[in-house]
């Protein structure tokens, strides 16, 4: 095998795994793509807005009524284990350490 046809071989094995990630990556900032696959938010910084009304006190921490992220509101629904943002559905945002948020979709 010469090295004109060890190049074609490795490119014909990454060159579809590249695609694939650069068309998965392109979906991310378009808000269809976070309603239909949920959202997991590990630092509160994360968030594009939060709101000054209250939904109730949480481990001596006030819970946000609403959150904001990449431009979609979502609204409190209700404390889950943590366990539960491997099961995030649809239209649902889980922000650490357990409260889940949910938008209109």
């Amino acid at each position: 095998m010469n090295p004109i046809e060890a190049a074609l071989l490795v490119a014909a094995f990454v060159l579809p795994v590249h695609f694939l990630v650069q068309w998965q990556a392109a979906r991310v900032p378009d808000p269809r793509y976070l309603r239909e696959a949920g959202v997991v938010i590990r630092r509160v910084e994360a968030l594009d807005a939060v709101s000054e009304d209250h939904a109730g006190l949480w481990r001596g921490k006030y819970i946000p009524a609403s959150v904001v992220f990449m431009g979609m509101t979502y609204r409190f629904e209700r404390i889950v284990e943590p366990w539960h943002r491997a099961m995030i559905g649809r239209c649902e945002l889980y922000l650490e350490p357990g409260l889940l948020y949910l938008t209109e979709g």
